[in-house]
């Protein structure tokens, strides 16, 4: 760091006109490049940049032009290196799902005391708002203010104070950057939990932020004195009260992410593998994770990464070291709240291969040497656009028009099956699996435009996302509905088994 400044004599333009814009004259500041790995390189780099950051906070006497000049070549230098991935693994799509499952299964337990519920609500909270939306864990803990509701007519926000605003040195020069956002609109639904929760904290004291350290606290000290044997997981009264009697000497109206992942954990050792005996998750979830799926989540809508990141409250576009597309997550878990709304009675369009199959009747209402074999190899196209005009309904699925026919027997009912799991979905996958490894060089490539002082997306590059983003949209939708027609949920309601 101190070497680079003494090279670049403390950014100056001369170091500029000198090396005319070759980005490797930016490392001569420290020891000869050939000598150095590309990870040290890399690491090397961050830490001038975050430099950069903190000087812009405090007030940076420099030309902005000449800042974003040393920025773009510092990020060019390191797109150009290869380094290994800082991303942590996520956990498998089983474990995050599985570790939603307990989340909804404990607040809708009805065996469970409405204290204990209220207790880990801020568990509840956290996981609905920052699977949807791009949150930091610190934002939502120690930054999200107890008021953080607003309606408008039928719509619903919220207020999110960005833990990048900062305190700017009167008259300092600044960088451009992206927009920030401090306003997010949020389903109904995340606006009752949110205004149910505060409802329930109000009577335990002040606080300034969302989550409620006081009625955390109290909670914990009404289960321990209710029954210490039953929730001695919470900890002991001494415990306790030694715990809140340090939290007095910071601030007890201020929550923290260190009690959250503290509760995280909690929720994870004394819930799930100790209320309900599940010891089948391998990796957890941590505070962190979340934003990954967030980030898929709005990239399947449509955003380009310039607007998710102005979502997420980023100065910056972030690299691909940032967020990982998990695709097979969302589709996972869209199945998961397919089978749950089913399992509750809601009527959906989709029916499963067995409905499909079984439905048909015994005989071909045309001869079948009139009809041509279909794609699948095992029904019949029944089509003749020649004499009636029927057109096919579904080309890339034969199953799935009404024209399509086979015998109803079991046999055909398997042959089905592994047609669709071998033919169908498994190359699917593989495609989507391609689409995100191209999406991801996309995203690692995307310079974004200086357009009066903030940043934009540069048009052709958002035309190439946009394009691959609905392929993949396009791929995840067709893999939905055929994950969903191999579910057999619903038993048709005249099931005919053919003697062969």
């Amino acid at each position: 760091m101190l070497n680079f400044l003494i090279a670049t004599n403390n950014f100056s333009d001369d170091f500029l006109k000198e090396n005319k814009g070759n980005n490797m004259e930016f490392m001569k500041c420290r020891e000869d490049t050939t000598t150095v790995d590309d990870s040290t390189v890399y690491k090397a780099i961050d830490t001038i940049k975050s430099y950069i950051n903190y000087r812009e906070d405090i007030g940076f006497k420099i030309n902005p032009d000449t800042i974003n000049i040393y920025w773009n070549g510092l990020e060019s230098l390191q797109k150009n290196l290869k380094v290994n991935s800082n991303v942590r693994d996520l956990p498998s799509n089983k474990d995050a799902l599985t570790f939603g499952y307990y989340v909804n299964t404990f607040f809708y337990d009805r065996a469970i005391l409405q204290e204990l519920k209220t207790y880990y609500m801020p568990i509840l909270l956290w996981w609905k708002i920052s699977n949807v939306i791009l949150i930091r864990p610190t934002e939502i803990t120690a930054k999200m203010e107890r008021d953080c509701l607003i309606e408008d007519g039928d719509r619903f926000y919220l207020k999110v104070n960005r833990i990048k605003h900062s305190n700017v040195v009167k008259n300092a020069v600044k960088r451009t950057y992206l927009l920030i956002l401090d306003k997010l609109e949020i389903t109904r639904n995340i606006y009752d939990l949110i205004d149910n929760y505060k409802n329930l904290t109000n009577g335990y004291g002040n606080s300034q932020t969302l989550f409620s350290y006081k009625a955390t606290f109290e909670l914990r000290k009404y289960l321990i004195n209710l029954d210490e044997n039953k929730y001695s997981f919470l900890g002991d009264k001494k415990m306790v009260n030694n715990e809140f009697s340090k939290n007095l000497k910071s601030n007890p109206e201020y929550f923290t992410i260190i009690t959250l992942d503290s509760m995280l954990r909690s929720f994870y050792k004394h819930i799930i593998k100790g209320y309900y005996k599940d010891n089948s998750i391998e990796c957890c979830v941590n505070l962190h994770d979340t934003r990954h799926f967030a980030f898929t989540s709005l990239m399947l809508q449509g955003l380009t990464p310039v607007e998710i990141a102005i979502i997420g409250g980023h100065r910056r576009v972030f690299s691909q070291d940032s967020y990982q597309s998990k695709v097979s997550y969302y589709v996972d878990s869209e199945i998961v709240n397919f089978i749950s709304a089913r399992r509750l009675g809601v009527d959906f369009s989709n029916k499963s291969i067995k409905e499909i199959i079984f439905s048909k009747p015994v005989e071909c209402f045309k001869p079948l040497e009139q009809c041509r074999k279909a794609d699948d190899d095992i029904g019949y196209c029944t089509v003749d656009i020649k004499s009636n005009g029927m057109l096919c309904e579904n080309e890339e699925f034969c199953f799935k028009c009404s024209k399509w026919w086979c015998s109803p027997t079991e046999d055909n009912y398997d042959l089905m099956r592994k047609y669709i799991k071998e033919k169908c979905i498994s190359p699917l996958m593989k495609k989507l699996a391609v689409e995100e490894g191209c999406l991801n060089e996309i995203i690692n490539q995307m310079n974004p435009v200086d357009l009066d002082g903030v940043l934009r997306s540069n048009v052709d590059e958002d035309r190439e996302f946009k394009t691959l983003t609905m392929d993949i949209r396009r791929d995840t939708h067709n893999l939905l509905d055929l994950k969903k027609v191999l579910l057999d949920l619903v038993p048709p309601k005249e099931v005919k088994k053919i003697e062969e």
